[in-house]
């Protein structure tokens, strides 16, 4: 009975997180409004860290994710030690503040991960966590289109510039692109375990928000939930559907101007800087450098003070924390929230998009904001074929 209740109430913990990260994400979005956000103001920041903080020792209790848990520290004392190292060598100076930094951001890219590990031992039912991610969605779906149809300019993409955007109350726009790669997978999967008006509804509503975002990015969420919904249609309307959708999707990226965009810049730059917004300019400005300054144990362990450096995830993942960084993040996510089985082509979809957008977009693999959300969808993704999820 004790364990009954211990499951019971971590079902419940999982429930009560999630509104609250929405609630001080919220927060964070009018504080970034107000003054600017950083890590002394972010009240997410110290709530996260309290939640992590009760998910470590739960797992510590299992005793089952040990490697895990000791595979994380490594990885975060790999990047802190890089910095050690360049103090006893004379290269700078020894600063509390970067090494909480540097703590900060490589315990980023692994709270996913626990919350994962958490939920896997939790096992929450289906219904009880899509009322709560619906919910979730659907009212960021809703602000997301009063901001279009009243042009509020606080839910603008892109503050200050003409480009066309709107967003839900997310601070990051990268994180925004995430949170609605997500939310577009998540619906789909609703829908295929459903197949009714509500999840088509459902997950219409969802993609009209995610392509109202504005960024380039969000297409590449847009174009294969597309064409999976479409896949999973009889032949009599498959056609029509298609053609309707590739009309209105041509529609919103003329509206939207970001071939305009991406004209200007390719004329002022070149067709890589107009692609990768900048970030190719970020690359040779500030990552070359960095490299060319490196001793040999620097592609081991890293070598950098600060994180993100050119805003693609890769690269930014490889300089802050060198060969062994990259192969224990990959080794982990791949154990974990991207353990899906050969034949779950959902799964490896969603990985190869995430790893693509991140890739050249940024702000994915240390995503705090969207951890709770891609551990509950990947977990569900797993056992997508699993009679008990549903």
């Amino acid at each position: 009975m004790k364990f009954l209740n211990k499951k019971i109430n971590n079902e419940n913990f999982i429930s009560i997180i999630i509104f609250v990260f929405v609630f001080v994400d919220i927060i964070n979005y009018c504080i970034n409004l107000w003054s600017g956000l950083n890590d002394y103001n972010s009240v997410s920041v110290y709530f996260k860290g309290v939640v992590e903080l009760y998910v470590i020792y739960y797992l510590l209790k299992q005793r089952k994710y040990n490697l895990y848990l000791w595979l994380i520290v490594l990885f975060i004392f790999s990047v802190v030690l890089n910095n050690i190292i360049s103090v006893v060598l004379g290269n700078s100076k020894f600063s509390y503040q970067v090494i909480y930094i540097l703590f900060k951001e490589a315990n980023k890219f692994f709270f996913s991960v626990l919350l994962f590990l958490f939920i896997l031992d939790v096992k929450p039912k289906w219904h009880v966590m899509n009322k709560i991610i619906s919910l979730v969605y659907i009212a960021s779906a809703f602000i997301v289109i009063l901001g279009l149809i009243f042009n509020i300019d606080f839910l603008y993409t892109y503050e200050g510039s003409t480009r066309f955007g709107f967003k839900p109350l997310i601070a990051a726009r990268n994180e925004v692109t995430l949170f609605w790669l997500i939310g577009c997978f998540y619906f789909l999967l609703y829908y295929f375990s459903r197949r009714d008006v509500k999840s088509l509804l459902s997950l219409i509503l969802v993609v009209f928000a995610a392509s109202v975002l504005g960024t380039k990015a969000v297409y590449l969420v847009i174009v294969p939930v597309f064409l999976l919904f479409i896949l999973s249609l009889e032949k009599k309307i498959k056609y029509i559907i298609l053609i309707v959708g590739v009309l209105l999707l041509a529609v919103n990226i003329y509206l939207s101007n970001i071939l305009l965009f991406i004209q200007h810049f390719t004329e002022k730059e070149n067709i890589i800087f107009a692609i990768t917004s900048g970030r190719s300019k970020l690359f040779l400005d500030y990552v070359v450098p960095i490299i060319k300054k490196w001793d040999w144990y620097n592609y081991l362990i890293g070598g950098v003070g600060f994180y993100p450096v050119s805003e693609m995830d890769f690269v930014d993942l490889f300089i802050f924390s060198g060969l062994l960084g990259v192969f224990i993040y990959l080794f982990l996510v791949f154990k974990t929230i991207f353990n899906f089985s050969k034949k779950n082509y959902l799964g490896f979809i969603f990985v190869f998009l995430f790893l693509l957008i991140g890739g050249i977009a940024g702000h994915f693999f240390a995503s705090g904001t969207n951890a709770i959300y891609i551990a509950l969808l990947s977990y569900y993704i797993q056992n997508i074929y699993k009679d008990n999820v549903f």
